[in-house]
């Protein structure tokens, strides 16, 4: 019996093809027993691993310099799909602070850089992923994507639900007022970039 291709919306298709790997024409072109994908697997944070996620966060504080402002940068080491979890910022003096973005991964700063610490037993205990910092006013990335105005010593926490989770090849929180201390936690999660992932 023939088969017809009854999906005419191709992101279906295009998302399953992309998912598994496939190749070729639509991968289930007809609805009935072949579109039962429920493709939703995450039952808790201790099965990520099974999914080959791998679970890391830091925590990094800048001193206050006289004259300049801060930045903490994630930057992502390469050839990895991260995806940021909680992120929590807090300022020693009220200000606004920018979080921004851009498409390729951003050069490190000029400070010193930590990996990530695996807050997984069966995670490699150290992630490629880097947490930067600097000292010397840097500027934004390309992308502006929050600002916040932040009181002084109190916690702002971006990340509320699991909707606002961003995928990143480098995220940049910048200070906008000089001497003030900037303390910043991520929670994120990585695992390798499969091929069929690196192009929509």
């Amino acid at each position: 019996m023939a088969k017809f291709n009854e999906i005419l919306v191709g992101r279906y298709n295009k998302a399953l093809t992309k998912i598994f790997s496939m190749k070729g024409q639509a991968p289930a072109p007809q609805i009935a027993s072949e579109i039962t994908p429920a493709i939703s697997m995450f039952y808790g944070a201790e099965n990520r691993i099974l999914e080959a996620w791998n679970l890391y966060a830091q925590s990094v504080l800048v001193t206050a310099t006289v004259g300049q402002t801060n930045a903490v940068q994630l930057r992502n080491a390469g050839n990895l799909l991260v995806v940021l979890e909680k992120l929590i910022v807090s300022c020693g003096v009220a200000q606004e602070i920018d979080l921004s973005t851009q498409a390729g991964v951003p050069g490190n700063l000029s400070g010193p850089s930590q990996n990530g610490q695996a807050r997984e037993f069966r995670s490699p205990p150290q992630s490629p992923t880097l947490l930067n910092t600097a000292i010397d006013s840097p500027a934004p990335l390309t992308a502006i994507i929050a600002r916040v105005q932040l009181a002084a010593n109190v916690p702002f926490e971006f990340i509320i639900h699991e909707d606002q989770q961003l995928p990143i090849n480098g995220l940049r929180i910048t200070q906008t007022v000089a001497n003030s201390s900037l303390m910043v936690t991520c929670w994120w999660r990585e695992r390798a970039l499969e091929e069929t992932e690196r192009t929509a």
